[in-house]
């Protein structure tokens, strides 16, 4: 106010008449401007002197428009402040669901490393599908690791055959069994001069193979020519539940469905009876020979893995540990010359060379 009072006192006594107030009403006016806070005409009419002037007229208006700026202000801020909380959020759960991604490619990835499809597929099918990449891809085309696929007719029942030389594809009905390359080559043939109601087990080694077979009422092992080698009488009511044969084709070892705790060894040389071998707590699920059919390896619901020496009979380990019945035993030798037992969904067992 000072400063407009000032200015028009100045302007009044000017030495100069051009710059004075050219009359008194001159003056007048601009005092009853200054009043009115109004921009007085003695002072240049600058910006920030008429919005000043303006805010003086107006205050309640400038007020209110001050706090709608102001509120305005605050609730960009605050929107602002909720925004960058959120995408923070968002970067940490999304960061989240990538780790988990990640860790079940990993469990994936082991599981198929130890041939257990069922858990990686289980892994991989729990994935986020919109994080499914290459990766994903990649393990999901190792979910499938045969190495052919053969048709089938209806009339055969079919089953895998190992040997020394490879895996084969075994088809049978009931007068005969036709073992098969992945080139659906026939490599061995077996006639049955009787009617059989399965094949339970063959083994091959070089040119000569060995099937067990189960009738009506006879188990037999015999030759891909048709030789009975061994005749069996089974007790009442019981079949063959587990057979194997060993690597050379010499021994046969048999177990038997609800005869509880025995597994009987078979000379295929001689057609006799060797022994019979006893130690398990329940039925017996799986039989097996080493590589060189000096060891034999018994498995059950009894949840124990069992060596035997074959000569022997002696029992020279039992494996423990397992939670429930263990279903079925096989052998693996590494470089080193040693034996590898394996069970079913367990840990390979080492008894040493």
């Amino acid at each position: 106010m000072r400063g407009d009072i000032e200015t028009i006192v100045a302007k009044s006594i000017e030495k100069e008449r051009s710059r004075r107030y050219p009359s008194p009403g001159a003056l007048r006016d601009d005092i009853q401007r200054h009043l009115a806070h109004q921009s007085i005409y003695a002072r240049p009419p600058s910006t920030i002197y008429r919005l000043r002037k303006f805010s003086r007229r107006n205050q309640s208006t400038v007020a209110i428009i001050g706090a709608l700026i102001l509120g305005l202000i605050g609730t960009t801020w605050f929107s602002f402040q909720a925004w960058q909380y959120s995408v923070s959020a968002n970067k940490e759960k999304a960061a989240a669901l990538m780790a988990a991604y990640i860790a079940r490619l990993s469990v994936a990835n082991s599981a198929l490393e130890s041939y257990d499809v069922s858990a990686a597929k289980a892994q991989l099918d729990a994935t986020p599908p919109q994080l499914r990449g290459w990766e994903w891809r990649h393990l999901t085309s190792r979910l499938d690791i045969s190495q052919h696929q053969q048709e089938l007719s209806p009339q055969h029942l079919a089953h895998a055959v190992s040997s020394p030389d490879g895996l084969y594809a075994q088809y049978s009905n009931d007068r005969s069994t036709s073992i098969r390359d992945v080139d659906d080559r026939e490599i061995i043939r077996f006639e049955y001069p009787w009617p059989v109601s399965y094949v339970s087990t063959i083994a091959m080694h070089g040119n000569e193979a060995r099937a067990y077979v189960v009738a009506v009422d006879r188990h037999r092992v015999v030759t891909q020519t048709g030789r009975v080698l061994l005749d069996l009488q089974p007790p009442k009511q019981f079949l063959g539940r587990e057979a194997a044969f060993s690597r050379d084709l010499k021994f046969f070892a048999v177990s038997w469905i609800d005869q509880s705790n025995d597994v009987e060894i078979y000379d295929l040389e001689s057609g006799h009876f060797l022994r019979r071998f006893l130690g398990h707590n329940g039925r017996i699920y799986g039989v097996g020979f080493s590589d060189d059919g000096e060891m034999f390896a018994s498995s059950g619901e009894d949840g124990t893995v069992r060596l035997w020496d074959t000569s022997s009979g002696q029992q020279l380990h039992v494996c423990r540990g397992h939670t429930g019945n263990v279903w079925s035993v096989s052998f693996r030798s590494d470089p080193m010359g040693r034996h590898w037992c394996q069970a079913v969904e367990t840990r390979p067992f080492d008894y040493g060379a």
